[in-house]
């Protein structure tokens, strides 16, 4: 059977994830909207090109798979980067991370609305039984390098 894991925030179950790094102080945490949704919501910081830290990290007891692992969520921004800049929701383990596969967030990305991120898959579990879920400016400069984000229904399953 392959590996699958999944996270809503439902009933304000962590499911094992936590607010990492990357978050700032007193600002990660389970927030529950009007429609009684319930999600993270963090302001994270955008590290720097040398340096990936987590807004949300979770640890596994036991490594489910040396098979690609998929990791999918959704997130949602209240603001968008100014023309031209932009960051990446990135997505990685500690044991790799340089080797990410990330979400990019621009200037044309939809407010206010949960969106899909994109789908990747890494071998993020040789050796490692950690993902985390974070900012990334990359190259150049973004203002503010502290960004507000909310993250929900976080799915990592075993690729066939």
């Amino acid at each position: 059977m392959a590996f699958e894991d999944y996270t809503s925030f439902d009933d304000k179950n962590w499911n094992g994830w936590e607010t990492g790094s990357g978050a700032t102080p007193g600002h990660g945490m389970l927030v529950k909207d009007k429609d009684s949704n319930i999600y993270w919501a963090g302001l994270v910081d955008m590290g720097s090109v040398e340096r990936f830290e987590p807004a949300l990290r979770k640890a596994y007891m036991a490594v489910p798979s040396q098979k690609i692992i998929q990791v999918r969520f959704q997130y949602r921004i209240k603001k968008a980067p100014e023309p031209g800049q932009h960051f990446l929701i990135g997505v990685t383990s500690p044991s790799f991370p340089t080797s990410r596969f990330s979400t990019s967030v621009d200037s044309d990305t939809p407010l206010n609305r949960w969106l899909d991120s994109a789908v990747g898959g890494a071998p993020l579990f040789s050796g490692a039984k950690e993902i985390w879920i974070g900012l990334w400016r990359g190259g150049g400069t973004i203002n503010p390098p502290q960004w507000a984000i909310e993250f929900d229904n976080i799915r990592v399953t075993e690729r066939p």
